[in-house]
């Protein structure tokens, strides 16, 4: 009679095998999502900069606009516009605010990939991943 089945030592050594691979698949498909966020994030702080840019050159509008009010006959409407220049501070620590949050969210995660999800890779098949901060020269 003939025996189909493998031995339970070749039948273990398989099992762990697609258990790393698993293991392993699951890893890299954490690091891309993550990866995936950093990216959505450097988008998000673009966006923040280009409207830190709209309201700076709004800011130099209403200030041209304000001057040549000024000088005409109705400095009524000048004063009027001065107080727009108190909102600039809140908007802009604001839109500082949102930078710094989305700053902090990418080193996390970054921090996240670095220090746990590559050891974690290490000590389940052996090797080095991730290794881009060293320089091979």
């Amino acid at each position: 009679m003939k025996e189909d089945k493998e031995n339970p030592e070749e039948q273990s050594k398989t099992h762990e095998r697609n258990y790393e691979e698993r293991l392993i698949s699951l890893f890299i498909a954490e690091y891309n999502i993550l990866r995936k966020e950093i990216d959505l994030y450097h988008t998000q702080q673009d966006s923040i900069v280009n409207f830190v840019i709209l309201i700076f050159t709004a800011m130099f509008g209403v200030l041209g606009a304000s001057i040549a009010i000024s000088t005409s006959t109705a400095s009524k409407t000048a004063e009027s516009l001065a107080f727009i220049f108190l909102l600039f501070p809140f908007i802009y620590t604001l839109l500082s605010f949102f930078y710094l949050d989305r700053t902090l969210r990418i080193i996390r995660i970054a921090d996240y990939i670095h220090n746990n999800l590559r050891k974690k890779v290490y000590d389940t098949c052996g090797e080095y991943v991730w290794q881009w901060e060293i320089v091979c020269v």
